[in-house]
């Protein structure tokens, strides 16, 4: 062989040993990935979970009973309360989230004292704004939630529901707020409306013995 060919082979050994090492490096890569799985999903939500001791407090409860899902399903109240999320929010208040149903107003809780407070432990203006954004995201998607949550019981009582609500406000140092997602029509408990939706009314009927309306006795 002589120096041209050995100088040839040479070069070609050089060109191999990056392309066999950045194959290894693809491989092994690929390894660990393949054993690790996806990275998992940050939680946009999670700092809300966090304990602070703010003054006002919200509560949304939701009619989680039939006449309010109905056939076609769920109410959008999410959406529809949008605007007093963003004001809970504007305030900082801690904010608690369930839905109703039964006669006792059985309250299923979503989230119980999220804290909406986008400001504590977070001193970047661009960090705040975002974080203001998520709170008003987080809470509506708990609304949602609420608002597909299967019945604990049949029927809904709103009258209890609304004290089930105030109790759970008690204790708040500052404003207390308390949004009551309905239709309005209680079918259980003291405020049951179905009769009076329905038009029924009472009627005496005529004890035995009594004349007919409209006769007289006679002498």
């Amino acid at each position: 062989m002589n120096s041209a060919d050995i100088a040839a082979a040479r070069a070609v050994r050089r060109r191999a040993v990056p392309t066999i090492a950045g194959a290894l490096g693809a491989a092994l890569m690929a390894g660990l990935l393949g054993a690790c799985g996806e990275a998992p999903r940050l939680d946009a939500c999670a700092w809300m979970k966090d304990p602070v001791d703010t003054a006002g407090r919200t509560v949304v409860l939701v009619d989680g009973s039939t006449s309010v899902s109905g056939p076609a399903g769920a109410r959008d109240y999410a959406h529809s309360v949008g605007a007093l999320l963003t004001s809970a929010v504007d305030r900082k208040d801690t904010v608690s989230v369930g839905s109703f149903s039964g006669d006792s107003a059985q309250i299923t809780w979503i989230a119980k004292d999220r804290s909406a407070d986008w400001v504590k432990d977070n001193h970047n203006e661009i960090n705040q704004k975002k974080r203001k954004q998520q709170a008003v995201s987080c809470l509506t998607d708990l609304v949602d939630k609420a608002g597909r949550a299967v019945p604990r019981s049949g029927g809904s009582n709103v009258l209890a529901a609304l004290t089930a609500g105030a109790s759970s406000l008690e204790g708040a140092a500052g404003r207390r707020s308390l949004v009551v997602l309905t239709d309005g029509l209680s079918t259980t408990g003291c405020a049951d409306l179905r009769a009076a939706a329905s038009g029924t009314r009472a009627r005496s009927r005529p004890s035995p013995g009594s004349a007919p309306p409209g006769t007289r006795h006679r002498p």
